[in-house]
């Protein structure tokens, strides 16, 4: 492809990610996934993880001893609704402060 050709094309890949961030295809089509580390501060685990379970798009969700107290994957069909996920449910229970996550590549 020539140089111009790029540019052209990136440009107008650009454009179509800041117009309709909810359609971009990651990850060959295939769905994305991140996994979310959670401290939780003065609650009980074990109630706290059976609630994350039940949260739309969550995988898999475990206890962990550590500076972490739970991990749990989440699975959406573009980053944008994995990031909805997490900003407006996960985080709500939980507390922004709270969390890491990491996303998933292979």
């Amino acid at each position: 492809m020539k140089a111009e050709n790029a540019h052209h094309w990136l440009n107008l890949t650009a454009t179509f990610t800041a117009l309709y961030p909810d359609k971009i295809i990651v990850n060959g089509g295939r769905m994305v996934s991140a996994m979310v580390l959670v401290r939780i501060d003065n609650a009980d685990q074990s109630k706290v993880l059976e609630r994350i379970k039940q949260l739309k798009g969550v995988e898999e969700a475990h206890a962990l001893w550590g500076i972490y107290d739970l991990m749990v994957k989440i699975t959406a069909n573009s980053i944008e609704r994995l990031k909805e996920i997490i900003r407006t449910n996960l985080r709500q229970m939980v507390g922004d402060a709270n969390t890491l996550t990491l996303m998933v590549i292979q």
